[in-house]
């Protein structure tokens, strides 16, 4: 996390990771597609929140063991293969709404202090950018599902 707010950055996204990187490495957030937790963790955390349905379930959960203390970590030698580009190119405006909305319930639910407005100008002005550019590429259901998921994440009732 970017210190002071709720916004992840992974340093090496479609990066090759530099030699002599420890076989494990702790970090503040994994993706949900290749995790393993012990039955305990669910026992005491709970289970994945359903509500959220794709993208954001994964945050939610490292949110709640985070609070009981647990760590995280990636192991580095480890490969897998996640074909998650198939979901978004079946329907990319369902996995932008989605992924919009669900972020925002994030923030919305673990949010302090002046996180809360900082990530509300955060989610707008990166659903200007990237709506502007599906715009721009005539994809305009695209650029209408953000900010369909940005108001029902902000302004509707908290689904979670």
């Amino acid at each position: 996390l970017i210190p002071g707010t709720m916004i992840t950055v992974n340093p090496y996204f479609k990066k090759e990771l530099p030699k002599g990187t420890p076989a494990i490495q702790p970090v503040d957030f994994l993706n949900g597609c290749g995790i393993l937790i012990r039955r305990d963790v669910f026992e005491k955390v709970g289970l994945w929140e359903t509500r959220f349905f794709m993208y954001g379930d994964e945050v939610d959960f490292r949110f709640r063991t985070h609070r009981m203390n647990y760590k995280m970590a990636c192991v580095t030698t480890a490969k897998m293969w996640h074909k998650v580009s198939a979901i978004m190119k079946q329907m990319p405006a369902k996995t932008r709404y989605y992924r919009t909305r669900n972020q925002v319930w994030i923030y919305r639910k673990y949010a302090t202090g002046l996180q809360y407005p900082m990530m509300l100008l955060f989610t707008m002005g990166r659903a200007a950018v990237i709506s502007l550019k599906d715009l721009v590429l005539g994809h305009k259901d695209v650029a209408f599902a953000i900010w369909r998921g940005w108001w029902d994440g902000w302004m509707k009732e908290r689904g979670i």
